[in-house]
């Protein structure tokens, strides 16, 4: 089942209760960039060890993650390997890589 635009962005409400992130640099912004049919964006910015999540875009992100609804699902589900998804080119990330990854990291490990 591929997930909506809603659900997306319903899923990363979640994690604003169930995440923390004292290991994520102050005033982090990410942007999550849902590209197809059922497409949207929405950003979070990570203050305090916590994460907020809006919708829409932000301009001054330091992650741009570019998904269609289901290979997010499939990655946040655990069905596919976050590297291996962006290594073969089945999502993009753009911006600080490495951040970009710990972050992604977070929200997988938080859905599993």
């Amino acid at each position: 089942m591929r997930m909506s635009f809603e659900e997306c962005l319903a899923t990363f409400h979640k994690f604003e209760s169930e995440l923390t992130f004292e290991d994520i640099p102050e005033h982090t912004c990410g942007q999550i960039q849902l590209i197809g049919k059922d497409r949207g964006s929405f950003y979070f910015i990570i203050e305090n060890g916590k994460m907020t999540v809006y919708s829409g875009e932000y301009k001054t992100r330091q992650i741009l993650y570019i998904f269609t609804p289901t290979m997010l699902e499939r990655i946040l589900n655990g069905v596919i390997d976050p590297v291996y998804a962006y290594t073969t080119g089945k999502f993009q990330m753009l911006g600080d890589l490495a951040l970009g990854r710990t972050v992604l990291t977070k929200f997988v490990k938080a859905k599993n």
